[in-house]
C-alpha cells in the first residue's frame, strides 16, 4: 500500500508534490512567501530533495534564504481548508494571476526558476488580476493595493513600522496610529491624491506627473530644481550643486539630510512653476527656476531682517538686505544693496536713514563721495530703487559703506572701500585680562561696589560689579564711538565732533586715552549713582513691607503694643 501512495504521488510534477507538502506553512491571504519552483538543474533537485526530508524543522527558513520569495494568493473553502495557492506575477506595468493549463487541486500555478529569478510555466496562461491585495506583518496591514484588470487602480496604501502613539478616549487606552503613504491611481497611472503621513507631504498627481498644490520634501524640491537648472545650464552634476548654492540658497545642505523637511510649492505637469514657500522665503518659480523677488524673513533679537533677491532665470540679479535695528536701543535701520554679475556678487552698498540721527554728519559727507554715477545705477536696479537718481537717494539715506566683491571663485571675499564702524573703547584697560572693563573701573576710576574674588587668573584679580539692572549687561556699558575707515588710510575715530587719527605710528593717539579715561570716570559716575538710586527704592519697600505687617498684627491683636506690661 505504501508504495502504490509513492507511485501516485510521483505521476505529479515534482514541483507540485513538494508544493503540496508544504501547504502547511502558507496561511489564507496575500503574502510574499516561499514557492517551489520547477528546477532543471540536477543540484537544484538534490538541495529540494533534501529539504522535503527536512519538512517541519527549520525547511522554511532555509527555503527562504534559497530561493526569492513571490507573492501567493491564498484561499480557504467554506470549512477553513485550503482550495487553492495561486502566484501573482508583475509583467509590463500589469499583475497577473498565474494559472496552469491542467488542474493540480489546490495548486493553481507552476513557475520555473531561471537566473535566479521566478518565471511562469509555458503551460500556464497568464490572468490580469482584480481586487485588492492586502498584506499582513502577521497581525498587522503593512500594505493595501487596489487592481482592475491587472493595473492599479484606486488607492495604494504602504504603512511604516512606527507611528504616533495616542490614548483612546473611549477605551482609555494608549494605541498606535501608523504612518502611511498613500497614492491615487487611475487605469496604471498616479492619478489623484498623494499624501505621505510620516514625512508631512501631501499633493495630487495627474498622469503620474505632479500638478497643483503641494506640500513637498526639500529633498523632492531641490531634485527638481536641480533638473531645470541642468536643462538650462547644461551643468554636470558637481557643477549644479555648487550653482544653487550661490543662486538659489534657500535650500542648504542641513534641510537635506532631514526627510520631514517641506516646503509649499506648485507644479505644473511635473516642473515647479508657482508661488511657493520654502524656509521662511517666500517667491515665484516659472518653469523650474526661480523669477523675480524672493523675500525672506528673519525675526532675531527683538529685530527683524528681510532679504529680499531679484532672480532672472534662476539668476540673482539684485540682492536688499533691511536690517530694522532694535528700536529700544535706538538702533538705526539699515539697508543692504548688493549687485550681481552672472550670479557673483560684485559691488554692495550699506545705508541708513539716519531717523535718530546719531550717525554723525561728518562722516557721512565723506562716505557718500565714494558713491559715483556708476557705481550707483550699476549696484541700485530701477526695480528696486523707484527710479532714484543719485542725488534724491543721497538725500534720503546715509551711505555707512561701500564695498567690492571678489565672489567668482564662490569664496565671497568683501573689500571694504569706505565704512563708518562702531568701535569700543578698550585702549586703556585692554591688558587688565578677561574682566579689563570691571578692573579698570574699580581701580582707575574708583566704582565702590563690587565683590573681589578669591581666585584669580594670571596674577590678575578677578572682581563681579553690581550695578542697578539700568546696566545689566557688559556690552550695555561699554563706551563706543564712531570710527571711519578709508582704504589705504589709518582708521579715524570720532572724538568731540573731530576725527581723531587712532594711533601716531605704533601707538594709541594720547588724545584718543584721554578721552576714553574722561569717558569712563563718567560712566563709573552714572553707574554708582543709578545702584544708590536703585538700593534706597529697594531700602524704602523693605520699611513699608515692614510698616504694613505691623499693621497687619495690630489689627489681629497680635503686636506687643496690645498687651499690658505689668
Amino acid at each position: 500500500m505504501k508504495n502504490k501512495v509513492s507511485k501516485v504521488e510521483n505521476q505529479k510534477p515534482f514541483d507540485v508534490v513538494m508544493n503540496e507538502h508544504f501547504v502547511q506553512y502558507q496561511s489564507k491571504g496575500f503574502s510574499r512567501n516561499w514557492f517551489i519552483p520547477i528546477v532543471k538543474e540536477q543540484s537544484e533537485m538534490d538541495y529540494l530533495i533534501d529539504e522535503k526530508k527536512r519538512v517541519g524543522t527549520y525547511s522554511k527558513y532555509s527555503l527562504q534564504r534559497r530561493y526569492p520569495n513571490t507573492l501567493l494568493e491564498v484561499n480557504t473553502d467554506d470549512e477553513g481548508k485550503l482550495s487553492s495557492i495561486y502566484v501573482l506575477y508583475s509583467k509590463g506595468g500589469k499583475l497577473y494571476k498565474v494559472v496552469s493549463q491542467k488542474d493540480y487541486g489546490v495548486i493553481k500555478s507552476r513557475m520555473e526558476l531561471k537566473n535566479g529569478k521566478y518565471v511562469p510555466y509555458e503551460k500556464c496562461d497568464l490572468v490580469p488580476f482584480d481586487g485588492t491585495i492586502e498584506e499582513y506583518d502577521y497581525e498587522t496591514l503593512i500594505k493595501s493595493i487596489s487592481y482592475k484588470d491587472g493595473k492599479k487602480d484606486g488607492e495604494s496604501i504602504t504603512y511604516y513600522k512606527d507611528g504616533k502613539n495616542f490614548k483612546n478616549k473611549e477605551t482609555n487606552k494608549w494605541e498606535k496610529k501608523y504612518y502611511y503613504e498613500k497614492t491615487t491611481f487611475k487605469n496604471g497611472k498616479k492619478n489623484g491624491e498623494f499624501e505621505n503621513t510620516k514625512y508631512g507631504t501631501k499633493g495630487n498627481y495627474i498622469n503620474n506627473k505632479k500638478n497643483g498644490f503641494w506640500k513637498d520634501s526639500l529633498k523632492n524640491i531641490y531634485s527638481n530644481l536641480t533638473s531645470s537648472y541642468q536643462n538650462k545650464y547644461d551643468l554636470n552634476k558637481w557643477d549644479v550643486k555648487r550653482f544653487i548654492n550661490r543662486n538659489f540658497d534657500v535650500i542648504g545642505e542641513y534641510e537635506l539630510k532631514y526627510s520631514d523637511r517641506c516646503g509649499k510649492v506648485f507644479y505644473v505637469n511635473g516642473v515647479l512653476n508657482g508661488d511657493f514657500t520654502i524656509n521662511g522665503s517666500e517667491g515665484k518659480f516659472e518653469l523650474g527656476l526661480p523669477n523675480g523677488v524672493v523675500k525672506r524673513d528673519f525675526d532675531e533679537n527683538w529685530k527683524v531682517r528681510i532679504t529680499s533677491k531679484l532672480y532672472i532665470d534662476g539668476i540673482v540679479e539684485t540682492e536688499v538686505y533691511y536690517d530694522s535695528g532694535v528700536i529700544e536701543e535706538s538702533e538705526e535701520i539699515t539697508y543692504t544693496i548688493c549687485n550681481y554679475e552672472n550670479g557673483y556678487r560684485k559691488t554692495s552698498i550699506t545705508l541708513s536713514q539716519n531717523y535718530y540721527n546719531k550717525i554723525p554728519t561728518e562722516l557721512t559727507s565723506i562716505t557718500k563721495q565714494h558713491l559715483n554715477e556708476d557705481l550707483f545705477y550699476s549696484i541700485v536696479k530701477t526695480e528696486l530703487s523707484n527710479g532714484y537718481t543719485l542725488e534724491s537717494f543721497l538725500s534720503k539715506f546715509e551711505v555707512l559703506k561701500v564695498e567690492e566683491c571678489d565672489d567668482d571663485k564662490f569664496r565671497r571675499i568683501d573689500y571694504s572701500i569706505i565704512e563708518i564702524k562702531t568701535t569700543k573703547l578698550e585702549y586703556g584697560f585692554s591688558n587688565y585680562g578677561g574682566r579689563g572693563l570691571n578692573k579698570y573701573l574699580i581701580e582707575e576710576c574708583g566704582y565702590p561696589y563690587f565683590e573681589e574674588r578669591d581666585k584669580t587668573h594670571n596674577s590678575f584679580r578677578s572682581y563681579n560689579i553690581h550695578k542697578s539692572k539700568d546696566y545689566n549687561y557688559s556690552s550695555d556699558y561699554h563706551p563706543k564711538v564712531y570710527s571711519l575707515y578709508q582704504r589705504n588710510e589709518p582708521t579715524k575715530l570720532f572724538i568731540n565732533k573731530q576725527l581723531i587719527d587712532e594711533t601716531i605710528g605704533d601707538e594709541t593717539n594720547p588724545i584718543v586715552l584721554e578721552f576714553e579715561k574722561e569717558i569712563l570716570q563718567n560712566l563709573s559716575n552714572r553707574m554708582k549713582s543709578s545702584y544708590e538710586i536703585e538700593l534706597k527704592i529697594k531700602e524704602m519697600e523693605k520699611q513699608r513691607e515692614e510698616e504694613q505687617k505691623q499693621k497687619e498684627r495690630e489689627e489681629k491683636g497680635l503686636s506687643i503694643n496690645s498687651f499690658p506690661i505689668d
